[in-house]
């Protein structure tokens, strides 16, 4: 069933989520839209932004870890 006031929550969480990933520090920003929005993968990634694979993997677990902490306050 479609229901207006799911669909209503639905989208204040994406806009919240857009929202977070703009809030985001440029670094952690980079990786996390290129990985995880645009599903590159780390060897691009880090051509791109010139960085290590280890420093890669460093900045998306801090984004992902910044954003879930961010998120809780609007899945409550």
């Amino acid at each position: 069933m479609d229901d207006p006031a799911q669909r209503v929550a639905g989208a204040r969480l994406l806009d919240a989520l857009l929202g977070e990933i703009e809030a985001l520090p440029g670094t952690l920003r980079e990786v996390f839209v290129l990985q995880v929005l645009e599903g590159r993968d780390t060897a691009e990634v880090c051509r791109r932004l010139g960085i290590t694979e280890a420093n890669c993997w460093v900045r998306l677990h801090r984004a992902r870890r910044r954003l879930a902490e961010r998120m809780r306050d609007h899945l409550a």
